[in-house]
């Protein structure tokens, strides 16, 4: 038996540099985004199949819902983990299926 953890770091990889992605952040609800919820410029760090790790000048919550405007990617993905420095905001963000 497997957890989502393992489940998670079985998905391979892929490290990014220089890519950047525009997203809107919405509350643990979900809401649709609006005005409210402003396009964020996100960084890539990594990408993998199950989700994506997104450094951010903004802080993000853990259950936020993140809406991805890149037809490549799903729509929407739910921060599953987040550490914020004094510089910047690391989340990670799993695939909503």
């Amino acid at each position: 038996m497997t957890t989502a953890n393992q489940d998670r770091r079985r998905s391979p990889r892929i490290e990014c540099h220089d890519v950047w992605l525009q997203v809107q952040v919405g509350d643990q609800e979900g809401i649709v985004p609006t005005e409210q919820h402003p396009t964020l410029q996100v960084r890539v760090s990594n990408i993998s199949d199950s989700g994506i790790c997104l450094i951010s000048q903004e802080r993000l919550e853990l259950g936020q819902i993140v809406y991805f405007s890149d037809p490549k990617l799903p729509a929407r993905g739910t921060v599953v983990w987040a550490y914020q420095s004094q510089l910047e905001c690391k989340a990670g963000i799993h695939f909503c299926q």
